[in-house]
């Protein structure tokens, strides 16, 4: 019920999302990040309200992807697992894609449009761009994992041991070359 509204909140900000529902207003259909699911059922007025029946569409999303999403990773598309109606759950994928926060114009009903603009602007400024500060955090665990943990190999030499193995089935290539020139009485 908290997932449908917060998603309900941000939609309202943006009409030109709700009309790409629109096609699909009574369908319902699923958003599944393990542990969580959520089901819904696009309304008239391309919100989402509680779910009636089967999904006509489905899109799990592996919670390892989602900080790949966040960062807008097109390659981590990929690794969606979606069933059902292809074009309901693409829709639906660009929808939830484009969905950002206005935080500044949910402050400005609050206090007014001055005081949120300044307020927004400071906090940008104290805590910077949420994508650098993910990218940031993404790059910083996996040097972690390389460098510390030793769970990652790292690039170079993952490199170093793939030409590694390149040269030793090309020596191999020409040992079993040469044994058979041997075995036929062909001299070397």
């Amino acid at each position: 019920m908290l997932g449908r509204a917060v998603l309900n909140h941000l939609l309202l900000q943006r009409a030109d999302l709700r009309e790409a529902l629109a096609p699909y207003a009574g369908q319902s259909a699923r958003l599944s990040v393990p542990p969580f699911r959520l089901d819904f059922t696009i309304g008239s007025d391309s919100l989402l309200h509680a779910a009636t029946g089967e999904p006509a569409a489905s899109i799990l999303i592996p919670p390892w992807v989602l900080p790949r999403l966040a960062l807008r990773d097109p390659a981590a598309e990929r690794a969606l697992q979606i069933s059902g109606d292809i074009q309901m759950a693409g829709a639906l994928g660009r929808v939830l894609q484009a969905l950002d926060w206005d935080a500044e114009a949910d402050l400005a009903r609050l206090v007014g449009d001055i005081p949120a603009h300044r307020l927004a602007e400071t906090a940008r400024n104290v805590i910077g761009d949420p994508r650098a500060i993910a990218l940031n955090l993404a790059e910083t665990t996996v040097e972690y994992l390389q460098e510390e943990a030793r769970l990652l190999v790292a690039r170079p030499s993952v490199d170093q041991f793939v030409g590694q193995v390149d040269t030793l089935r090309d020596d191999m290539a020409r040992l079993t070359k040469r044994l058979a020139r041997l075995e036929n009485g062909d001299k070397p």
